[in-house]
């Protein structure tokens, strides 16, 4: 996999998904940000196998591909950088290579092949709500929580 991205989106992108990330079962495929590079477009997702968050992005691909990355490093990492940067990912043979400006980070990137299927069924047990009902709801009851 070979994609450039806008550090601006890149980092937006891995803050909203590392919210799913298990930071518990540390060594395992549940702490990691699985990078899938399709046409323009990466998608990050995460999940602990409760709850799952995917966020895609436009990107200018040069090869297609799955990477599993250690969430807390990338994370860390792309706070880093400078909005305006950009960042090429380029990951072969379980190796990750992020390189923006002058600088290449290095590092060993998880099993992608041990990263959970997240299932996408959104019309079974679902519905519509208004975002500002929602809201509302949400503080009227969190107080119980």
């Amino acid at each position: 996999m070979k994609v450039i991205v806008r550090n601006s989106e890149l980092s937006n992108a891995v803050a909203r998904v590392a919210k799913a990330i298990n930071n518990k079962n540390l060594g395992s495929a549940l702490e990691g940000i699985k990078f899938s590079a399709k046409g323009d477009f990466l998608t990050l997702s995460a999940t602990d196998n409760e709850l799952a968050i995917e966020k895609t992005i436009p990107c200018e691909t040069f090869m297609e591909g799955d990477a599993l990355i250690p969430g807390k490093l990338i994370n860390e990492l792309v706070k880093n950088i400078s909005d305006d940067e950009d960042v090429e990912i380029f990951v072969s043979e379980n190796r990750a290579k992020i390189g923006y400006g002058s600088s290449v980070t290095d590092f060993q990137c998880l099993d992608v092949e041990e990263f959970p299927i997240i299932k996408k069924d959104y019309k079974e047990n679902s519905f519509d709500i208004v975002q500002k009902d929602l809201k509302e709801l949400i503080s009227k009851t969190s107080f119980a929580c």
